[in-house]
């Protein structure tokens, strides 16, 4: 185990070890959405912070204020440092655990360095499950497919259905969702669009 490895304590180890699948569904959300994944799953976690700096012993899903430090973290690494780091200011002047937790001091104290370790590990490191190939590389993103997801917000706010595949759809929503368009019109436009488009895309019998 690579936190074992690097002399994490057991009880930090263990924690991850349980919070694994999470973090993988967490990653994998980014790769597939790109920037907009990391402020829908911010609003999200936005407890009060008596929820989002509580620990709770035997649960799977990560402590809501680390778990968005290491969507930061991944986001960094998929190369939007700036997107990365305004989202990080916003989160921190949210949730400050100097001002009361209810985590274990010994998993508070290796954040800094227990973050990048399992980003590293969970998405950029082989996986046989993935026929020895990292999570990045079996759903790669690229700026090159954020800038279609933020044009794509322009023409959904602007009435029209972009070209985009439908992974890139939600993300495209809610930036056309910043630009104004109403909620409402943006459902209908893309719910109504998206089986038309699968059965064009069809092979014909």
């Amino acid at each position: 185990n690579r936190l074992a490895s690097m002399r994490f304590d057991p009880l930090v180890v263990t924690i991850l070890r349980r919070w694994h699948k999470e973090i993988f569904a967490d990653l994998a959300a980014l790769l597939l959405g790109g920037t907009a994944s990391v402020w829908g799953m911010m609003e999200f976690l936005a407890h009060p912070g008596a929820r989002a700096l509580t620990y709770r012993p035997g649960g799977a899903h990560p402590t809501g204020w680390i778990r968005v430090l290491i969507l930061t973290e991944m986001l960094r690494r998929m190369g939007f440092a700036a997107e990365a780091a305004r989202a990080e200011r916003v989160w921190r002047a949210l949730y400050n655990p100097s001002r009361g937790h209810r985590l274990p001091p010994v998993l508070l104290a290796s954040v800094p360095r227990l973050i990048p370790a399992v980003v590293d590990e969970i998405a950029y490191q082989p996986r046989r499950g993935l026929g020895q190939h990292a999570l990045a590389d079996a759903i790669p993103f690229t700026r090159a497919d954020e800038a279609r997801i933020r044009r794509g917000g322009i023409q959904i706010a602007a009435g029209h259905v972009p070209d985009l595949p439908p992974r890139f759809l939600v993300s495209a929503s809610r930036f056309a969702l910043e630009a104004g368009a109403e909620p409402d019109a943006i459902a209908k436009l893309v719910i109504r669009n998206l089986p038309q488009r699968q059965a064009s895309r069809r092979p014909a019998a």
